[in-house]
């Protein structure tokens, strides 16, 4: 199993367990609560601060909450969520925490959960309303993130995304006939070094969010964690396409290259075969035909065989001289090209 799949294995479990069993909390749970006035009212403690008006969080967030009466915690049991629509408790108060409960929000996008209403107190007053948005896509996902590796992964990203644009269009070239390799080879240098740098990026990324989405959801982490995700493996198939691409175009390229070095070398040999039979049966031929004509004339004549053997041998020290020049000139490569 490759480090990416298990990756995004521990991914699917974090946010499963986040959305359905919720045993994440959003931090070590804390007896000392800040209760505003005098008034009673529900508050939690969203992102280290304790609030009891409106607040937008994400489905899947988890946070403490506690009930304030006269400006102090209550330290009795006051809060249920029988038939409860849009949270859950998931931690009732200890003897260590008392009158704190750990709750999660369960609820679809455009829940609205008013935990006054939830109290089994007479005296509740007002409390911590919470709206559940929809989940944000893309980069809008990361846009309310304060972190540096944000824009950092942003930016390999938009690098990788101008690399795989290049080489595009090198490969386009290639596929006119106008072949420049050199480009091509600094374009997969180029692509290869923000390739590479992305995924490290994403990776950081990814873990951060991770340990925030364990934490709790009140900034929408799982939701920017999907969006990483998304966004990366969809950067990953458009270079991959550029890739394919561009593997095609060269091997289109190398392939009629060989077909015109094979029919010019190939074209060469035969025809200087056909020549060299011709001349080297030619000679001996017509000298033998010649002495045959003189024979019927004259008994005293003789065939030296030097006649026909000169040809050939020096037919013979032409093919391997001319062999000799293949290599020295660049057989070995043509013979590749060839192949």
């Amino acid at each position: 199993m490759t480090i990416r799949m298990r990756r995004f294995l521990l991914f699917a479990v974090v946010v499963c367990a986040i959305l359905a069993v919720g045993t994440g909390t959003a931090g070590a749970t804390v007896t000392d609560v800040d209760c505003p006035g005098t008034d009673s009212t529900v508050v939690g403690n969203v992102d280290g601060e304790w609030v009891d008006g409106d607040e937008r969080l994400y489905e899947g967030s988890t946070f403490d909450v506690a009930y304030c009466t006269d400006g102090s915690k209550y330290k009795g049991d006051w809060l249920t969520d029988d038939g409860a629509d849009g949270f859950e408790i998931r931690n009732e108060p200890s003897s260590t925490n008392e009158g704190v409960y750990t709750v999660a929000i369960t609820g679809d996008a455009g829940m609205r959960v008013e935990f006054d209403e939830y109290v089994t107190l007479n005296d509740v007053e007002s409390g911590l309303v919470v709206t559940v948005p929809g989940e944000p896509t893309g980069e809008a996902a990361l846009a309310d993130l304060e972190d540096e590796r944000v824009e950092e992964y942003l930016e390999a990203r938009r690098s990788l995304a101008n690399a795989t644009a290049a080489l595009n269009e090198t490969t386009a070239a290639l596929e006119e006939g106008d072949a420049d390799f050199a480009a091509a080879e600094e374009d997969l240098d180029e692509l290869d070094e923000t390739y590479e740098t992305m995924n490290e990026r994403a990776d950081a990324l990814s873990n951060y969010l991770l340990a925030e989405a364990e934490a709790g959801n009140e900034s929408g982490a799982i939701g920017a964690l999907a969006a990483v995700q998304a966004d990366a493996s969809e950067q990953r198939n458009e270079t991959n396409t550029a890739l394919e691409r561009y593997q095609t175009a060269v091997e289109t390229e190398r392939a009629e290259a060989q077909s015109t070095v094979r029919m010019a070398t190939l074209g060469s040999l035969a025809a200087g075969l056909v020549i060299g039979v011709a001349a080297g049966a030619a000679v001996p031929l017509i000298a033998a035909r010649r002495v045959e004509e003189t024979m019927k004339l004259s008994r005293n004549v003789s065939y030296d065989r030097k006649t026909a053997l000169v040809p050939i041998l020096v037919g013979l020290v032409l093919a391997v001289a001319g062999g000799a020049l293949l290599v020295t000139l660049g057989g070995a490569e043509l013979l590749e090209v060839i192949r």
